[in-house]
């Protein structure tokens, strides 16, 4: 059921892999260097030869391994000593090359989790403002009829970001964020054939859960229940759009 779906996963594991090489191929051969504005997004995929959405990938993972700093506003830079970074860099290509869906899959829920927990016992008005502020944010694209997908898979990240920043542990959210970058290609997926509405529903049920475990009326397992339902939809939208392209092949 899952061999298309892992089809366009590795097709865009390729093209990440690619814009990150011809990063780290200019930081090798002095085309970047230290503290210097990289190309704009555009540019830098017109000079691997790939979409947009690739090379905005492979910022957040290089910004994320703190090789690369994004200046809103201004450019995307290369730290002035992102040569300190080039052991994770390479750890991350070797996850990239022997990693599946279903370890992402593992790794996420496994994340989340942890975080979901950690943010419900320390949580302010102010981050459960933020919490809602972005996912009203992912409900108004999800219902423009302008909306791209490329936005809707954005604000989706970012509202997983909000728990992986305020959790309280800074080890917990970079590891959040990473396996994120990892995952975005399949939250893009998820998004595309199950639509921004149906995920907002479940950011509404965690950030309750969210609320109500620091007032002591939820359990650890009710966050999990959150956590699992939106990533259980994730693959249900998946399979749906498999078996339907299986329909049409017989």
């Amino acid at each position: 059921m899952m061999t298309m779906a892992h089809d366009a996963f590795s097709e865009r594991r390729d093209t990440l892999s690619q814009v990150i090489a011809h990063i780290l191929d200019g930081m090798r051969d002095g085309t970047y260097r230290g503290g210097e504005r990289l190309p704009t997004e555009p540019e830098l995929g017109t000079l691997v030869g790939v979409s947009r959405t690739p090379v905005r990938e492979a910022v957040k993972v290089l910004e994320t391994l703190g090789i690369l700093e994004v200046r809103r506003g201004v450019g995307t830079f290369l730290r002035a000593d992102p040569m300190a970074a080039l052991g994770q860099l390479m750890l991350f290509q070797s996850h990239m090359r022997n990693t599946s869906p279903r370890k992402l899959y593992e790794a996420r829920l496994m994340v989340e989790r942890t975080a979901a927990r950690l943010l419900a016992s320390t949580r302010s008005d102010e981050d459960l403002d933020a919490l809602r502020q972005a996912n009203e944010r992912m409900r108004m694209i999800a219902s423009s009829d302008a909306a791209s997908l490329d936005a809707l898979t954005e604000a989706d990240i970012e509202f997983h970001y909000l728990i992986f920043d305020r959790c309280g542990n800074e080890f917990i959210g970079t590891l959040g964020r990473f396996v994120t970058v990892l995952f975005a290609p399949w939250i893009k997926e998820s998004l595309r054939h199950g639509g921004g509405h149906r995920a907002a529903q479940n950011h509404d049920m965690l950030i309750g859960m969210i609320e109500l475990k620091n007032a002591g009326g939820a359990s650890e397992a009710t966050i999990d229940r959150a956590v699992e339902d939106g990533l259980e939809y994730w693959q249900e939208s998946l399979g749906r759009k498999d078996d339907a392209k299986h329909s049409d092949n017989t």
